[in-house]
C-alpha cells in the first residue's frame, strides 16, 4: 500500500501496521516484490508503528489514511 499511498498514515491500525512489518520481513516478500518495495514497507510500517496510534486529535481513521 505505501507505494500506492505515500501519503497515508495507518498509525492509528497499529496490528495491521505489525503485520505488514512481519510480511515485508520475510525474505520471499522482496524477491516478489522488490527490494526497494520491500525496504519502503518496512519503514513505513515501523514509522507508523512509533508514531502514537491513540487516534485523538488526528480525525477519523480514513481522514488520517489519506492525509496529503
Amino acid at each position: 500500500m505505501p507505494i500506492f499511498h505515500r501519503g497515508a498514515d495507518l498509525s492509528a491500525t497499529p496490528n495491521t501496521c505489525a503485520y505488514m512489518l512481519r510480511c515485508a520481513s520475510m525474505p520471499s516478500f522482496g524477491e516478489a516484490f522488490g527490494e526497494g518495495h520491500q525496504q519502503l514497507v518496512i519503514d513505513m510500517a515501523t514509522q507508523w508503528l512509533q508514531s502514537d496510534s491513540s487516534g485523538r486529535g488526528g480525525g477519523s481513521f480514513l481522514d488520517k489514511m489519506f492525509q496529503k
